[in-house]
């Protein structure tokens, strides 16, 4: 067994395309917490959390005090590192309710997201690999080409990835999309309260795959680069009042403190 991996910094085990990675390192930023990050190509991750003591997923956190394999709980990690007024779970009468919403989006969108999306990319091998490779170590990316029938294999029965599934998830997305516009139709600026949090954060970061906000942490297509279907549900979800804020968070949002 690995000995546990203890780093002076938290050092964030990552892929690089990865929406729930994207969570972590935007309450980074938005908290101003510093860190380091190592990224790896979807599969090649495995080897080197296990090396280090940790899991089979991203993000894994590796700190001082120990791992922490979940993005959620790494967000309530962060909170304890900072100032009560600067929480992404404020101690007030919304936490409860902010609590719940994060956890809702973890569950209801962020798998959906990712199946719908991976459904038309991993069809267009130039391009997946063109975003998977924007990061992570030189062997990774030059191993990518020859492991891609395996890799895709696995990644298709893991995440359940068929065009009958992601229609499942074209519904569940727009259902999770309706409940947010129906949220903001009285004109409030978040989800919770007065303030930017983790409920906002949650559903930026995980209905970003199907908006594709510029600001991302790595490039991501442009909707001309896009399969058709992929590019049209995009310009669908992008027009929403939901969409539009996710589009507005990631510009404004990113840093505050």
């Amino acid at each position: 067994m690995a000995s546990q991996y203890t780093p002076v910094i938290p050092h964030l085990h990552s892929i690089n395309l990865s929406h729930y990675c994207e969570k972590v390192r935007w309450a980074f930023r938005r908290l101003n917490i510093s860190y380091s990050e190592e990224n790896h190509l979807p599969g090649f991750h495995l080897a080197a959390n296990l090396a280090r003591g940790g899991g089979r997923t991203t993000p894994c956190l590796f700190t001082s005090e120990g791992i922490i394999p979940d993005s959620t709980d790494i967000l309530h990690w962060l909170d304890r590192q900072v100032e009560p007024e600067k929480r992404l779970f404020p101690d007030d009468q919304t936490r409860e309710q902010v609590e719940a919403l994060e956890n809702r989006f973890d569950l209801n969108l962020g798998p959906h997201t990712r199946r719908y999306v991976y459904f038309y990319l991993l069809q267009d091998k130039p391009l997946c690999l063109k975003l998977l490779r924007q990061k992570g170590p030189a062997h990774e990316k030059n191993m990518l080409p020859f492991v891609w029938p395996a890799l895709t294999a696995i990644m298709r029965q893991s995440m359940n990835i068929t065009y009958e599934a992601s229609q499942i998830s074209l519904m569940k997305m727009k259902s999770e999309f309706d409940f947010v516009d129906q949220r903001l139709s009285d004109g409030r600026p978040y989800l919770c309260g007065d303030r930017f949090s983790a409920a906002d954060l949650s559903f930026a970061a995980l209905g970003a795959p199907i908006v594709g906000p510029a600001e991302y942490s790595v490039k991501l297509p442009e909707l001309d680069e896009l399969p058709p279907a992929l590019a049209e549900t995009m310009r669908e979800f992008r027009q929403r009042p939901s969409g539009q804020k996710i589009l507005k968070w990631f510009k404004e949002e990113q840093v505050r403190f």
